[in-house]
């Protein structure tokens, strides 16, 4: 029998006696989060946002928990917007807040990073941020049911956090993707395998748009050209040049590979 890959969290714990500089409010105690830990960044976001409303309230919140602006970071309702960067947190300014000390958060993301398990991701997050306020792990999870993460123009939850460019790329762990998906998605490895195959080609198609626009010196260029598939299986891409050009929305292949052959240049329609 194939024994099961396991995934490990490579992060490590900052030594402040060797570090260059001394430790500051709002540092967090290790070097770099684990980039696996990337694939559960709105979940890290419910964890972050719901644990310190009840640190703070001693309450659960029911509202969208992510904030999209400084790269990303958590909201707390009735505290603050806390932005999340790759070593350090901050309260964002306005407000009571502003002021308020930023220690127990990045002790409260210090401890969910170095504890988080890859192979039991959203568990061992829930279980760091109830030891934390020293409640069962049982009421943690029953506290984050009604609260919202992401949405239609949520973006990239934690890209500061991750030190990454939301406009590029990130380099998927591949293995953990098919991991994750046949886990706790319960799609097959064909299905997962599938999904890959529709990225991969996705890219593909994004890179000859930019391409025919670069070469026609045209301003308008494609930003994403993201797979989804219809409920009979059939592949499409969302393409977004951020105006309304006649590729922006939902495309075919045959849509998009017509378009590259064709002399049409890109025109926004608005």
């Amino acid at each position: 029998m194939t024994r099961k890959k396991q995934f490990v969290n490579d992060v490590k714990e900052r030594d402040w006696s060797s570090h260059w500089r001394s430790k500051r409010v709002g540092d967090y105690g290790y070097e770099n989060a684990s980039k696996l830990l990337f694939s559960w960044s709105h979940s890290l976001q419910v964890v972050i946002s719901q644990a310190l409303t009840h640190y703070y309230t001693n309450e659960f919140h029911t509202r969208q928990c992510g904030i999209y602006k400084c790269g990303g970071g958590c909201n707390v309702p009735g505290v603050g917007e806390l932005c999340l960067k790759d070593s350090y947190c901050y309260w964002d300014m306005g407000g009571p807040i502003d002021q308020m000390d930023v220690n127990a958060p990045a002790d409260l993301i210090t401890k969910v990073v170095l504890e988080w398990d890859p192979m039991d991701p959203v568990v061992s997050m829930f279980k760091s941020a109830s030891e934390f306020l020293g409640i069962e792990l049982s009421e943690f999870e029953e506290g984050t049911k009604a609260s919202t993460v992401g949405g239609p123009f949520g973006g990239n939850a934690l890209s500061a956090f991750f030190n990454h460019n939301p406009f590029s790329e990130w380099d998927w762990d591949r293995d953990y993707y098919m991991y994750c998906r046949t886990t706790f998605e319960g799609i097959t490895k064909e299905a997962a395998t599938q999904r890959l195959v529709d990225y991969d080609l996705g890219q593909e198609l994004l890179e000859k748009l930019k391409d025919k626009s670069n070469a026609s010196g045209n301003a308008l260029r494609p930003m994403c050209c993201s797979p989804g598939r219809t409920d009979d299986g059939t592949v499409q891409f969302w393409i977004n040049t951020g105006r309304s050009t006649q590729i922006d929305g939902w495309k075919t292949r045959e849509e998009i590979e017509a378009f590259l052959e064709s002399d049409e240049q890109l025109v926004d329609s608005r």
